[in-house]
C-alpha cells in the first residue's frame, strides 16, 4: 500500500497545491474521469478547511495495490460538515454545495473525530482493478449515483436526504421505496 501526506497552510493558494498533489498522486492508479472526480473533491474538502476550520490542513492519500484510493483532508477544527449532503435552498447561493458535490463523485465518503482534536474528512475512489473489498477503502464500491442531466441546474431528488454520517447511509436511505 502506498501512502502520501502533505501539509499546507491555511491560505488560498493551498487548495490549487493540494489539488496538483492529488492530481500526481493518482494519474497512473485512477482513469482520467475519476482522477478529475479526486481533484474536485480534494478542493472540495481543502475548501472548507480553509474556510469553516480555518486552520493549516492536511492532505493524505492511500493507495492500495488494486488502485483503490482513500483520500483524507485533516485539520484542527472538530466540527463536522453537514452530512446531509444536500444543495443550499437558494439556488443563487454561492456557497454550500461542497458535501454534495463529493456526495455525488466519490464512492463513499465520511468524517472521523481525531483523538488528539480536530477532524478527518474522507473520500473514497475504486481503481481500475477494484472488485471486492480492498485495503485503501475497506468495502466493496457501491455503484455510483447516476449523472445529472445535461443543463440540470440542481438535480431533483427522488425524495428528502436524511443526516447521516457517511454516504453509504445516504445512498440507502434513498434506496428505500416509498419514501
Amino acid at each position: 500500500m502506498l501512502h502520501l501526506q502533505r501539509s499546507f497552510d491555511p491560505t488560498p493558494r493551498s487548495v490549487a497545491q493540494a489539488r496538483g498533489f492529488v492530481g500526481s498522486a493518482v494519474a497512473c492508479h485512477l482513469d482520467p474521469s475519476r482522477s478529475d472526480d479526486l481533484r474536485i473533491c480534494v478542493s472540495e474538502l481543502a475548501s472548507n478547511a480553509l474556510i469553516h476550520a480555518e486552520t493549516s490542513f492536511t492532505v493524505r492519500i492511500c493507495i492500495d495495490r488494486h488502485g483503490c484510493v482513500r483520500l483524507e483532508v485533516h485539520d484542527q477544527d472538530r466540527s463536522q460538515p453537514a452530512a446531509t449532503a444536500a444543495l443550499p435552498r437558494d439556488r443563487r447561493a454561492t456557497t454550500g454545495r461542497g458535501m454534495f458535490i463529493v456526495e455525488r463523485l466519490a464512492d463513499e465518503w465520511g468524517v472521523e473525530l481525531s483523538a488528539t482534536g480536530g477532524k478527518c474528512v474522507w473520500s473514497q475512489f475504486a481503481g481500475r482493478q477494484a472488485t471486492g473489498a480492498h485495503n485503501a477503502c475497506g468495502t466493496p464500491s457501491p455503484a455510483r449515483p447516476a449523472p445529472l442531466p445535461a443543463g440540470a441546474g440542481a438535480p431533483l431528488l427522488p425524495h428528502p436526504v436524511r443526516a447521516a454520517v457517511s454516504s453509504a447511509a445516504l445512498r440507502a436511505s434513498r434506496a428505500e421505496p416509498g419514501q
